[in-house]
């Protein structure tokens, strides 16, 4: 991916900025062009870390909003 670093906006820079400090993307400014590629290794381990939430189960978060209304209304009496 490449992008013209002077019509970047300033969210889509922090973004990248993001990606590239946890070692998931490379970047390589070249004049004004800056190129972004994807570190295999490092999306191979994040995809990995990921995986491993999909073995807890599911939360209600509904239920959650209600247990916790409930806890400050309590502390609230």
């Amino acid at each position: 991916m490449t992008f013209d670093a002077g019509s970047l906006s300033a969210a889509y820079c922090r973004r990248t900025k993001v990606l590239a400090e946890a070692g998931l993307i490379v970047q390589e400014r070249r004049g004004r062009v800056i190129w972004c590629k994807l570190d295999p290794g490092a999306m191979r381990e994040a995809t990995v870390w990921i995986a491993g939430f999909g073995l807890f189960e599911a939360v209600d978060l509904d239920a959650f909003e209600r247990f916790l209304e409930g806890e400050v209304g309590e502390e609230g009496a």
